[in-house]
C-alpha cells in the first residue's frame, strides 16, 4: 500500500482539529518527540495518532495540529498527565 502524501495527512488532520472539543479525555496527556538532530518538543495538553504507519498527527487543546514523518523523529511518546 503507497504511503498517503503530506497534503492528503494534512487534510485528515484539519478536520480532525476542526472536530476536537475542548473536554475532549485525550487532551489530559503531553506528546514527547524527538528528531535525530536532538532536537525535541513537549506539547502539554495533546495527544498524537499514527495514521498509514508512517505519519504521526498531533493535536492540542491550543496550538492546533502537527504532522511529522516518523522517519524524521528518534521517538515518539505520549504521556497520560495526573492532575
Amino acid at each position: 500500500m503507497k504511503s498517503k502524501s503530506y497534503k492528503e495527512i494534512e487534510k485528515i488532520a484539519k478536520k480532525l482539529d476542526k472536530n476536537l472539543k475542548a473536554n475532549d479525555d485525550r487532551l489530559q496527556r503531553a506528546v514527547y518527540i524527538a528528531h535525530h538532530d536532538g532536537s525535541t518538543f513537549l506539547f502539554n495538553n495533546a495527544f498524537s495518532i499514527k495514521q498509514d504507519d508512517d505519519w504521526i498527527i498531533i493535536l492540542t487543546e491550543h496550538h492546533g495540529y502537527h504532522i511529522y514523518h516518523v522517519e524524521d523523529l528518534h521517538t515518539n511518546i505520549e504521556f497520560v498527565r495526573v492532575n
